[in-house]
């Protein structure tokens, strides 16, 4: 891909090896490989912009990504039950609820199913994580159960997360959090933004406030040193009082604490879900991520932001070094923890299951419900899906496509639920990484200083991580 910056320069991406460059635009478009000097010819090559290098085979990316699928941890979501006390407006589980749940004795089948899955796959049982999710899944009615898997998973090595509202948590749930704080990597919970934009978007059932619930719970688990992360979906009302958010949560002590981490994420419509218009671009969300962690009064909070489930535009802000952070006493750079991707997404490299409350299993969260999107049950003896996983970068809708690398082959539910899926997502996803680049050198955001070279890298390439890698020895 190909941008001007201005009359005589070009920055150049190469999506399929995630390699950035800045060259003369006279050079570049009259360049010939016999005239280039062999410093030049070194980095066109490396950087994947010439034939020949470590990243200019789709073939090498290959083995390398199955390398990595032999030490990527698998995630095991567990979703008992779909009951919750909140009632969001957003939620992509408002069309499938169900009195079904998971019991107690049913860890038994569960523990099987891992083991039989973590065999098939050869799996060390240190790459496995087991996540509590909902609906909600700290509910009275769950206790023993929730009590029963965290057991399971001290007692088999498995690392432990839970998903919740956040408005549940009451002083069990507080003790039983702090008797297995050994494995339980974070406590995941939602905040979408200062109290009153929150209650609007994420109120209880009854219409109540659940802000203040959460708030104070949030507090109580900083304090008994459980590992918080506070995710925010944002949208377009969120996005408008990010500032004052920021704020608050400084106000709040939680920046300033040791086990707190900000996850910035977005409002999506996976499988169609209604969210009665807050969706917005991501490219934008982005843009203003980098626009508010730049500013003066916020940069220094930088260490504590995540970018999640930014398919297109995350890599790019961390290849761009649009986020980095200065430390003040050392003097050193640390770029923000951006969890590059590469490839597929969890479930479509098979390193997400979701076992859900009535024993199906499904590749992705967002599938729990739709049961001819089931790849199996807990309760069949031969259901375990096939151990090579599904490599949707080279299928035959992607592999010619030149930002595979990004979108990683497009979202499972999307395409399950839309057939003509493929023929716009090359269209929609190039809008936006388009656009997210353009706005970039519209703001002067990128490298522009050539030296006395004719063609700088300004990224080699990507470098190959996987977000639940870092989550989970970080």
């Amino acid at each position: 891909m190909e941008y001007s910056v201005d009359e005589s320069m070009l920055l150049l991406f190469n999506p399929a090896r995630g390699a950035l460059a800045l060259t003369e635009r006279h050079f570049w478009d009259n360049i010939q490989p016999y005239k280039l000097n062999q410093q030049e010819e070194k980095l066109l090559k490396e950087t994947g912009f010439l034939p020949g290098g470590e990243y200019s085979s789709d073939q090498a990316i290959a083995q390398f990504r199955q390398l990595k699928l032999k030490t990527r941890p698998t995630t095991f979501f567990i979703t008992p039950q779909l009951d919750c006390p909140m009632g969001c407006v957003y939620c992509f589980q408002q069309n499938s609820r169900s009195t079904k749940r998971l019991q107690p004795q049913h860890i038994a089948e569960i523990d099987d199913f891992i083991v039989r899955y973590a065999a098939e796959r050869n799996l060390d049982n240190s790459k496995i994580a087991l996540v509590l999710f909902g609906g909600e899944p700290l509910l009275p009615s769950l206790r023993e159960f929730n009590r029963n898997l965290l057991k399971l998973a001290k007692h088999r090595g498995y690392a432990a997360d839970i998903v919740t509202s956040g408005v549940s948590i009451d002083q069990y749930y507080l003790d039983l959090t702090s008797q297995y704080a050994e494995i339980i990597r974070e406590v995941n919970i939602t905040l979408d933004g200062s109290a009153g934009v929150h209650n609007r978007l994420r109120p209880t059932q009854g219409g109540g406030d659940s802000y203040t619930l959460i708030k104070e719970n949030v507090d109580k688990l900083l304090d008994r040193g459980i590992r918080v992360l506070v995710k925010t979906n944002f949208g377009h009302h969120t996005c408008q009082g990010a500032e004052n958010f920021l704020r608050d949560m400084q106000n709040y002590g939680w920046f300033e604490r040791y086990n707190f981490v900000f996850a910035a994420s977005l409002v999506r419509e996976y499988g169609k879900v209604s969210t009665q218009g807050e969706v917005m671009d991501e490219g934008e969300l982005v843009i203003r991520m980098v626009e508010l962690f730049r500013s003066q009064e916020f940069s220094h909070l930088l260490p504590k932001l995540r970018l999640e489930s930014l398919r297109l535009t995350d890599n790019l802000a961390h290849a761009f070094k649009l986020l980095e952070y200065h430390d003040p006493k050392q003097g050193q750079i640390n770029l923000f923890d951006g969890y590059p991707k590469y490839a597929a997404c969890h479930p479509g490299d098979g390193t997400t299951v979701n076992i859900s409350y009535d024993g199906r299993v499904y590749s992705c969260n967002w599938m729990v419900g739709k049961e001819h999107l089931s790849v199996g049950s807990i309760f069949a003896e031969y259901s375990i899906p096939s151990p090579q996983p599904q490599d949707y970068i080279y299928k035959n809708q992607c592999k010619a496509c030149d930002i595979r690398t990004l979108c990683g082959g497009g979202c499972l539910i999307e395409a399950a639920e839309d057939q003509s899926f493929y023929q716009d997502c090359y269209t929609t996803a190039r809008k936006t990484i388009d656009g997210f680049i353009r706005e970039c050198i519209r703001r002067g955001w990128l490298e522009t200083d050539l030296g006395p070279n004719r063609f700088r890298v300004i990224r080699p390439s990507f470098d190959f991580n996987y977000r639940y890698e870092s989550r989970l020895t970080r």
